[in-house]
């Protein structure tokens, strides 16, 4: 575990290594957190995982803007929903070609077992959430995975 967070330093700290070279600030966001660890308990967390940045010239030039997360729930919001009444429910006329016990199968939730599977491919393949490649997950599942399965 201690190679873990030894690889998140890094991480965290190459981040900000390359803010400052780029000489950029961070802008507060207004609007609801983003991530929430513990609901429903006393050690409840929330964090805004969300930034933005932008140089200096153009916080002068737009001194008084704000920044409100929800923009991009609502272009989504907006980009996935269509102005066309039809009833896309009613699949009665299409035959059924996915069997009961396939169907079952296909909507269970994956497991951790499942997952941990998953986690055998090549640690570079592919990023994760926030840009984490499969080698954070396998190194740091001791840590992270009750959050993934919460």
């Amino acid at each position: 575990m201690g190679w873990c967070l030894v690889f998140l330093d890094n991480i965290r700290r190459r981040f900000q290594d390359c803010i400052a070279d780029c000489g950029l600030i961070e802008v507060s966001l207004l609007g609801p957190f983003t991530w929430g660890r513990g609901r429903g308990t006393a050690h409840f967390v929330m964090e805004r995982l969300d930034m933005a940045f932008a140089n200096a010239r153009w916080m002068q030039m737009f001194p008084y803007f704000k920044l409100f997360n929800l923009i991009a729930l609502d272009y989504f919001v907006q980009l996935f929903s269509t102005s066309i009444e039809a009833d896309f429910l009613n699949f009665s006329s299409f035959p059924s070609s996915v069997r009961t016990v396939h169907n079952a199968s296909l909507l269970a939730p994956f497991t951790e077992g499942e997952f941990k599977t998953s986690m055998e491919m090549h640690p570079d393949k592919s990023s994760g959430p926030k840009g984490l490649n499969l080698a954070f997950y396998q190194q740091c599942w001791p840590i992270v995975g009750g959050d993934v399965f919460a």
